[in-house]
Parts: structure tokens; sequence; C-alpha cells
């Protein structure tokens, strides 16, 4: 099971810096001047941090009350609603 999860962590590991690439990418089309302010940039970085942490939290209080097997739903769970997501609100292109 550990080895699993190193597996992914390291799947994963790359993934953040298409997000914030492509964050970035999302916000420049949609300013006018066609470039993104460091100030905007970075709120929408505070945000992110902050989402991460309260999963970090609830993750950890979900483990505790139910084991891995309700870490396991979580899991399942969470990707389903980023995917449906993802298909919904993000823009084509």
């Amino acid at each position: 099971v550990g080895f699993i999860y190193s597996l992914a962590g390291i799947f994963i590991s790359g993934m953040f810096p298409l997000v914030d690439n492509r964050v970035y990418l999302m916000m420049s089309k949609s300013a006018s001047s066609g470039s993104v302010s460091k100030d905007l940039y970075g709120r929408q970085r505070l945000w992110g941090a902050v989402g991460q942490s309260l999963v970090g939290l609830v993750s950890g209080k979900i483990l505790d009350l139910f084991g891995f097997a309700g870490m396991f739903a979580c899991i399942v769970i969470s990707t389903a609603v980023f995917v449906v997501t993802c298909c919904v609100a993000l823009p084509s292109g």
C-alpha cells in the first residue's frame, strides 16, 4: 500500500506546476491588457494554499474517524467532483 501511495505521489507532484501555468494562462486571457497583475495572481495562489490546507485538515479528520477505507472513499469522491468541475467550468481551447 505504501508503494502505491509513493508511486501516486511521484505522478501527482508534477501536476502542481502544470495547474499553476494553466491558471496563469486563463487569467491572462481574461485580462483586458493580456497580462496578469502580480496582485491578482498572488491572491489566486493564496486562496489555493488556503484551500489545500483546509483539505489537509478535513482529510486528517476523516482518516481519524473512518480509517483508510474512509480515506479511499474520500479520494474517489473528490476525484469525481474534480473531473466534473473541470469538464463543466474550464473553457475549451
